[in-house]
């Protein structure tokens, strides 16, 4: 089984975008530690927003599956902050 939060980390990371202003420490799971430099841009991958969801079936069978989850971009200027979530969406 794959790790779905993984797999939107790998994406995120590789993006060009956000790459050039986000490193890949700075994509953070669900929370940011207390010690950690918030005046640079980061990422949070946050909680799925729900469970799993059937998207394709073909001949009775599960095809794939949709997964939901919240990413906060958060820096301190209100544009890169939008052209960041721009590259995440």
């Amino acid at each position: 089984m794959k790790d779905m939060m993984m797999e939107v980390y790998n994406v995120l990371s590789a993006d060009p975008t956000i790459a050039k202003e986000v490193t890949a420490k700075n994509i953070k799971f669900y929370e940011v530690p207390e010690s950690f430099d918030s005046t640079k841009p980061f990422i949070i991958i946050d909680t799925p927003l729900g469970p799993p969801t059937s998207a394709y079936y073909a001949a009775n069978k599960e095809m794939s599956q949709t997964f939901s989850y919240q990413i906060n971009v958060e820096t301190q200027s209100r544009i890169l902050t939008k052209e960041i979530a721009k590259a995440v969406k």
